[in-house]
């Protein structure tokens, strides 16, 4: 890649077909995994980690609460509706139309109909992670941060931009989408 391009020192590896990884069909396939989306989405699914090693660098507190009693059920309850509301959002706005061929990930109008439900779906899984980090604040506990970012990673790693499903059918393919 040139130097005056922003990501001349990735090289090849953000490439479809890049050697570091290996040619793959549904990342060749799949233009919902635009080089943008898949640099924000690696972005975001790591973040959490550096949630955790935060935690680690914290200084115990004076006077930790006890975060059992209100803020970990509230919050646990809000992060399974989170899980539970990207995953159908993702089969409605994106796996749904994509597979009756309603989005066309061919035209530019038809990735910025993805990209909206698409980062969406990461945002909102990645405040699990925050959830998270916050518990682990006001408890001084870090199995919060390390749970919850991992459920995190999780729900990013089912809402990644080379996932399957989100593959436009292929011409005389009869599959059903539902």
């Amino acid at each position: 890649m040139p130097y005056g391009n922003d990501l001349w020192y990735l090289g090849d590896f953000l490439q479809p077909d890049s050697p570091l990884i290996g040619p793959s069909a549904i990342r060749q396939a799949l233009p919902v995994a635009t080089l943008a989306n898949r640099l924000i989405w690696w972005l975001v699914f790591t973040s959490p980690l550096t949630y955790i090693y935060a935690v680690d660098a914290l200084p115990p507190g004076d006077d930790p609460r006890d975060v059992i009693a209100l803020e970990f059920p509230v919050l646990l309850l809000v992060s399974l509706l989170i899980a539970g509301g990207t995953i159908y959002r993702r089969k409605r706005a994106l796996v749904d139309p994509i597979r009756a061929g309603e989005i066309d990930l061919s035209t530019p109008e038809g990735l910025g109909r993805a990209f909206t439900p698409f980062m969406l779906n990461v945002a909102l899984s990645s405040a699990i992670a925050i959830f998270g980090l916050a518990l682990t604040i006001w408890s001084d506990i870090s199995g919060y941060t390390l749970a919850f970012c991992t459920a995190s990673m999780v729900l990013m790693y089912s809402h990644r931009p080379t996932a399957e499903d989100l593959q436009p059918p292929r011409s005389g393919d009869s599959r059903d989408p539902n």
